[in-house]
């Protein structure tokens, strides 16, 4: 089985399967032509028109709603507090019409927010972390269904990166537990209750460094700097089920892409993930979320895209040892790495058996991550 993994390499394309299968948000006009057309009591844009010029009218695109900010259901009041104080400007990305000109296949982070309006004036990091996680609830009717969001230290973030260069790819256990009442998966490889698993093969991508936001909103944020930029690059984590793999190859959708956002690591410290669950083949590809809010529409639950996203910091981020304080990209947490190697550089030797065990949250032989995404 590894080995027809690792004999596909050659075939895997990170950005370009990002490209096809990234789901984007939907028109923000739709909806209002829509009403516009049955105000009017015409089928199309085109009669709507014809309608308008025999009466002497102007026909006038309806602008774009702003997105709901309203505090979704769980939300804590220090989050909405923290939110409310950072300004509403903070919320509406840019509204600019320039294009950006590299060709990195990742949405820029001043889709969601105002890059611009973070620049010009102070934000915490306490801010930040909750305009991100509000914007992330506020998706899919107010439920944040299909959406993970967190806040990761840079620091943190450098640390996996160290791995995820050196081991661009691995597989992770997800639990897949019979009934909803079955216990929890055993760490004895050997122990007959062990819940059954399905692996999920990860892929990270590296991209482009993103620029050091300017507080001016109409300058160029995707002109190449004439230095390199104080950012670490962005990147991407594939998920897709080892099955699915192993049948369609490139040709399979992940069913869970993690986006780690740099803008903001170099002038706060922090590197921002965003989480998007792959509907399923019901929903277009590329519509809107929310329509497929309801249960069921999507390739994971919000539990499982959660713990896969924990998984990772797993096996990528050092757990460090209070009593060696082990550092780089091979330091805490052994046995995880020594997984990642053997992946890599000895596949023959490698162990499912001794994987099985990290299928439990609890059993990964090190202390718990330092942050877990939100829903």
């Amino acid at each position: 089985m590894l080995a027809s993994v690792l004999r596909h390499r050659s075939f895997i394309k990170p950005p370009l399967r990002y490209n096809r299968w990234n789901s984007s948000l939907s028109s923000a006009y739709a909806d209002r032509i829509k009403a516009k057309l049955s105000q009017e009591g015409v089928g199309s844009v085109d009669e709507l028109k014809t309608k308008l010029k025999k009466e002497g009218r102007a026909f006038e695109e309806p602008s774009p709603a702003r997105p709901n900010i309203s505090t979704p259901a769980g939300a804590t009041a220090s989050s909405t507090s923290e939110a409310g104080k950072a300004g509403p400007s903070a919320y509406k990305p840019n509204t600019s019409t320039q294009k950006r000109k590299d060709s990195s296949p990742v949405k820029p982070l001043s889709d969601f927010l105002n890059l611009s309006a973070i620049a010009s004036k102070p934000h915490t990091v306490e801010q930040i972390s909750a305009l991100w996680n509000l914007y992330h609830a506020s998706r899919s009717g107010g439920t944040g269904r299909g959406y993970l969001s967190a806040v990761v230290p840079v620091e943190s973030y450098n640390a996996m990166m160290e791995r995820a260069k050196r081991w661009p790819m691995f597989v992770l256990p997800l639990p897949r537990p019979t009934a909803q009442d079955s216990p929890a998966p055993s760490e004895d490889p050997n122990s007959s209750e062990q819940t059954p698993v399905e692996f999920h093969l990860i892929q990270w991508g590296m991209h482009p460094a993103p620029a050091v936001p300017s507080p001016d909103p109409d300058s160029d944020l995707f002109t190449k700097p004439s230095s390199p930029s104080p950012n670490p690059p962005i990147s991407t984590i594939l998920f897709t089920p080892l099955i699915q793999y192993k049948l369609h190859q490139s040709y399979a959708p992940p069913y869970l892409i993690l986006t780690h956002y740099t803008d903001l690591a170099h002038s706060h410290g922090v590197v921002l993930l965003r989480g998007e669950i792959t509907p399923t083949s019901s929903v277009t590809v590329g519509s809107d979320q929310a329509a497929a809010s309801v249960d069921g529409k999507f390739m994971l639950s919000q539990t499982d895209a959660q713990l896969l996203a924990l998984a990772v910091q797993r096996f990528y981020l050092p757990q460090v040892s209070t009593a060696t304080q082990s550092q780089g990209a091979e330091g805490g947490n052994d046995e995880a790495v020594e997984l990642l190697r053997t992946f890599h550089e000895s596949p023959a030797d490698f162990r499912w058996e001794t994987l099985l065990k990290f299928a439990n949250p609890t059993g990964f032989g090190g202390p718990s991550p330092t942050s877990s995404p939100s829903s």
